[in-house]
């Protein structure tokens, strides 16, 4: 298995992944499947802005991928992203996440990047343990934040601060 930064020629793939979890989680809110364009655009919009989007691979077939993206608009925003991660169907149980993750905080700390959040929709007892063997500590909770499947889903916020540096100027 491979992690590498993700490419075109994958979008097809990671939108199958992410369209799965669309139709049968609450894992993410979205509640329409994603086109291959969609992924594409985001590919891009990721490269752009010089966040990381990366897929871990197994002789070219998408396992599962991690993006960063902006937490929130605003320049005093911009060393805090937010992560999301997301496994193959099937391909859970092989440490692919903790894969991504691996790499994907290497490239945060790279990057200068100060502050990852993520925003778990609960229960996920597998996302929460994931991002606590990474360091993450939960900072909060939105009750009721999200509706899917006829039901409301609370979400937790998960910090982990990379950095301890002072202030930029």
């Amino acid at each position: 298995m491979n992690v590498r930064p993700a490419k075109d020629a994958d979008a097809a793939e990671i939108a199958f992944i992410f369209n799965h979890y669309v139709a049968t989680s609450h894992s993410t809110f979205v509640t329409e499947p994603a086109d291959t364009p969609l992924i594409l655009e985001m590919i891009a919009d990721s490269a752009a802005l010089g966040h990381p989007f990366l897929v871990c691979d197994d002789d070219g077939d998408v396992l599962g991928y991690a993006y960063a993206r902006r937490f929130r608009q605003g320049a005093a925003y911009d060393r805090t992203l937010e992560l999301s991660v997301y496994v193959r169907p099937g391909a859970h149980e092989h440490g692919i996440g903790a894969r991504l993750y691996a790499a994907m905080m290497d490239q945060l700390r790279a990057d200068g990047v100060h502050s990852a959040v993520a925003v778990i929709a609960l229960p996920n007892d597998a996302s929460v343990g994931l991002h606590e063997k990474f360091g993450f500590r939960r900072v909060g909770t939105i009750r009721e934040a999200g509706a899917k499947f006829g039901r409301w889903f609370d979400v937790g916020i998960w910090q982990y601060l990379l950095s301890d540096e002072s202030l930029p100027n």
